[in-house]
């Protein structure tokens, strides 16, 4: 048997990360083949890395140079989107003038409809979640290699997962390791849309 375990990060030293690791570390020792696939990168020394490591389980996560440029800082982000409306000043000024020929409109609405259309094609690539799509590029490429039996997504923020799973037919497992909080509002409103579509909730 093979088993997925998808989890967001391995951040901190307690918590799911010491539950997912015992799971992980039990299930080899049974004879399953587990592969657990991390969002972002993790620090070679974490013990429950380590852990599984010595475990024997299939580990995959990106290298932490790579995490930084599939997911720069926000600030950044602003910065190169600004710095291309600059290099794009003299194509978008042709552009709003022939909307305002074509249409009759104002300079101003013109100019809006202009800088929308490029915010709208190339924000979206700026402001990717680049480290979601590595992560599903690494399953396509896991699952052609070793389909799994079974996937189970570990945590409430990896809500991409559980769509991942659903989408490709994947037997699907999510386990929840805490429950519904206040201050985790924002956490859970991106999971009740799509936590129905696993096949069973271990919590």
């Amino acid at each position: 048997m093979r088993v997925y375990l998808l989890a967001p990060d391995l951040r901190t030293r307690g918590g799911f990360e010491a539950q997912m690791s015992a799971l992980a570390a039990g299930l080899a020792a049974e004879g399953v083949q587990v592969f657990v696939a991390i969002r972002e990168a993790v620090a070679p020394d974490h013990p429950y890395w380590q852990r599984m490591q010595q475990a024997g389980v299939t580990l995959s996560a990106p290298p932490a140079w790579l995490a930084r440029l599939l997911d720069p800082p926000l600030a950044w982000r602003q910065a190169s989107m600004r710095l291309l409306l600059a290099l794009c000043v003299p194509l978008l000024l042709l552009a709003a003038l022939a909307d305002r020929l074509r249409r009759g409109r104002s300079w101003a609405r013109s100019w809006q409809g202009a800088v929308g259309w490029l915010h709208g094609r190339f924000g979206r690539w700026l402001f990717a979640d680049g480290l979601s799509w590595w992560l599903w590029r690494r399953l396509d490429r896991a699952r052609r290699r070793w389909p799994p039996d079974l996937v189970d997504v570990q945590h409430s923020m990896l809500p991409g997962g559980l769509v991942y799973a659903a989408n490709r037919g994947l037997p699907l497992i999510y386990t929840e390791y805490g429950a519904p909080d206040e201050g985790l509002a924002s956490v859970w409103a991106g999971l009740c849309p799509v936590i129905g579509r696993a096949d069973a909730i271990i919590g």
